[in-house]
């Protein structure tokens, strides 16, 4: 009994041993699977990310064609056959694609991850035809009953395949933010535009958590290959709308692009709106892109607008001129009482020309001129505006037939009661800011009015403030008009400005506002036409001159002087070269007194069918949500997601297990659109 019981303790002992070193083996053997898999898959994953980086996104296609995930992939190959380290380009700069590489899944037991290429690539298929040997090459498991199939070659790069999908990257943009913010130039996706409008469809999808609403805030958004900004507001109404009402909303604080942005207050997901936008296009709203140029025009936010608006208008209608800050004397005072009693007194207004000038802000048609009187009483017999003799160096002389006779009230002479100013009446005097003026005036003899006030040098002590004829000379009107004042005796300077306080200008009779040069991004864009929105009192007018040249500098580009202007909309013929540059010229009323305003221009021409990024800046808040966006019912495309996984299965006592590895990754194709 004793030995049966030990030979069964023993045999018991046996068979759990046996069951554990099967259990054992079992496992290991699982574990060898399973890293082999997770090597054939990370393989099989860096071969296809290989490839599809080395692409281009817009010679991809899909099977099945349209909405994913799909199950097969097309795309272009290059190939390095100089040898000189870089893939090859034709005599534009384009890539050379060699080769088409298919990657799609057969069917069978067990099911295969196929590699068809077709090499040498035909360029001549169209999208149709490369479409339909995708679907030949899916359909019959290689590439012999399709186009270029005497090319063709397949491979298996390996078996047992359980899942495969490849899903274009969409856009999505996450709105929230703790704090009003935006988030510049940001890349939704790439789509292939052709010519003309297109549809794009803002969807409300979804907020996040620390969200309060689901707004949307577009200040500017890119659709063009030219990389055109246009403004959010600017593209104002939608051509549709649902769940709320698109508007343009005023952001004061001057950090959104034209002080505005287009605002979606959705409350829901599934709200929507749409825009109709043209690819391709130069929509300029702000007017200041880099290299801009302004001559007597400037660029303002026009607060007289409805909305308010960034314009270009003439520069002026302003005091142009303060003898403060000329001299720098910031705490000016009343002179010494009847200190230029019986005095002609000559005041230089520095231009941009003379050193130690540029004081004059603006030019204009006509002008007036401020006194100011002292401690007592000013009173001016006579007073005169002349162009200085010479606008580089420091003069006394007028220039010749230049004296321009002031008045006030239409009288020569007036009274300025104590430590108050006069204005002078406006006369057709014109200013150039460039230049340097004189006014000269005479004062009254009699005690008790030759009080004025009084500005000290203290930019530049020793330039000269102010000459004059001293009383003890006995100036008199003739003396006072005489344009050559360095020929008379005892003409004396000083480094103190009396009287003369400030200077006006209307506008200037014409101005130029030159643009940017402008990159249409193709080599022969056929522009159709410019037009402009703008506003134009009586009696002023806006005209527009185009020019295009092959270099970015346009000096190949005719000049303005021989270009025929245009003073309406109207089709333009600037040739069709790459770079393209307006100039507006503005003219001001016969009064001088009206300017007209430039809000807004367009260049149109046919846009080039590509591969285009879509983007924007967009405005980030508490309350704003998330969204998506289509263009013609399309999703945009950042790059590429690639599932996979494989399996296969191992013997275990008492049957098989299936062993599975996965993996996910994105891939961006680096050569798209070269």
């Amino acid at each position: 009994m004793e030995l049966v019981v030990a030979a069964m303790i023993l045999v018991i002992s046996v068979s759990l041993s046996m069951m554990g070193l099967v259990f054992m083996i079992s496992e290991v053997r699982q574990g060898d699977k399973q890293s082999e898999l997770d090597i054939e898959v990370q393989l099989a994953m860096e071969r296809i990310i290989r490839d599809l980086r080395l692409s281009s996104l817009d010679k991809i296609f899909y099977y099945p064609a349209g909405v994913g995930p799909h199950t097969a992939i097309s795309f272009p190959l290059a190939r390095d056959d100089d040898g000189d380290g870089a893939i090859d380009v034709d005599g534009d700069g384009k890539i050379i694609w060699d080769q088409t590489l298919v990657y799609h899944v057969w069917g069978g037991n067990p099911n295969q991850l196929r590699l068809t290429t077709f090499d040498p690539r035909d360029e001549t298929l169209n999208e149709t035809e490369r479409q339909e040997q995708l679907d030949s090459v899916v359909s019959q498991g290689n590439g012999g009953s399709t186009h270029n199939a005497t090319n063709a070659a397949s491979e298996i790069l390996f078996e047992n395949v359980f899942d495969w999908e490849l899903e274009p990257k969409g856009s999505r943009f996450d709105g929230y933010a703790s704090e009003l913010t935006r988030e510049v130039n940001e890349l939704l996706g790439s789509i292939v535009l052709s010519s003309g409008n297109h549809t794009f469809e803002f969807t409300v999808a979804d907020k996040n958590a620390s969200s309060s609403s689901y707004k949307i805030g577009l200040d500017k958004i890119f659709v063009s290959p030219s990389y055109g900004a246009r403004e959010g507001e600017a593209q104002l109404p939608p051509s549709s709308q649902s769940g709320a009402a698109a508007s343009n909303e005023y952001i004061a604080s001057g950090s959104w692009s034209g002080n505005y942005q287009l605002v979606f207050p959705a409350t829901a997901t599934g709200s929507t709106f749409t825009l109709t936008l043209e690819n391709d296009r130069w929509e300029e709203t702000n007017f200041q892109g880099v290299g801009h140029s302004t001559e007597e025009t400037t660029v303002i936010f026009d607060g007289d607008l409805s909305p308010l608006d960034f314009v270009v208008s003439l520069e002026g209608m302003q005091t142009n001129w303060y003898a403060s800050l000329q001299t720098g004397d910031a705490s000016n005072a009343a002179a010494t009482a009847d200190s230029a009693l019986g005095q002609a007194v000559r005041v230089p207004i520095r231009g941009g020309e003379l050193e130690n000038g540029n004081w004059i802000d603006s030019s204009g048609a006509k002008a007036r001129v401020n006194f100011y009187s002292g401690s007592g009483p000013l009173h001016i017999l006579d007073a005169f505006i002349a162009e200085a003799s010479s606008s580089d160096t420091p003069s006394m002389d007028a220039a010749a037939a230049s004296t321009t006779r002031l008045t006030f009230g239409g009288s020569d002479n007036v009274v300025i009661l104590a430590a108050t100013n006069q204005w002078s009446d406006l006369v057709n005097f014109e200013i150039d800011k460039d230049k340097t003026y004189l006014v000269t005036y005479l004062v009254d003899s009699v005690a008790g009015s030759g009080n004025v006030w009084q500005w000290n040098e203290m930019l530049v002590p020793t330039a000269i403030g102010a000459y004059f004829i001293p009383a003890s000379n006995a100036p008199t009107f003739a003396d006072a008009m005489l344009p050559n004042w360095s020929s008379l005796p005892d003409v004396y300077s000083t480094n103190v400005t009396f009287a003369v306080a400030s200077l006006f200008a209307t506008y200037p009779t014409n101005g130029l506002y030159t643009t940017r040069i402008f990159d249409a991004a193709q080599d022969a864009p056929n522009y159709l036409n410019l037009g402009w929105n703008e506003v134009l009192p009586m009696g002023t007018d806006i005209r527009f001159r185009v020019r295009s040249g092959t270099n970015s500098l346009l000096v190949d580009a005719a000049d303005w002087s021989t270009i025929t202007p245009i003073s309406s909309p109207a089709t333009i013929n600037p040739g069709d070269y790459r770079y393209i540059q307006l100039q507006a010229e503005m003219f001001a009323s016969a009064s001088s007194l009206q300017t007209p305003k430039l809000q807004d221009f367009t260049v149109r021409w046919d846009g080039e069918e590509r591969l285009t990024d879509i983007g924007g800046t967009f405005t980030k808040g508490p309350d704003y949500g998330i969204f998506e966006l289509k263009v013609d019912g399309q999703e945009l495309v950042q790059g590429i997601i690639v599932d996979l996984e494989i399996f296969d299965y191992i013997r275990i006592h008492g049957g098989s297990n299936e062993v599975r590895s996965s993996l996910t990754a994105e891939v961006s194709p680096r050569n798209t659109g070269s």
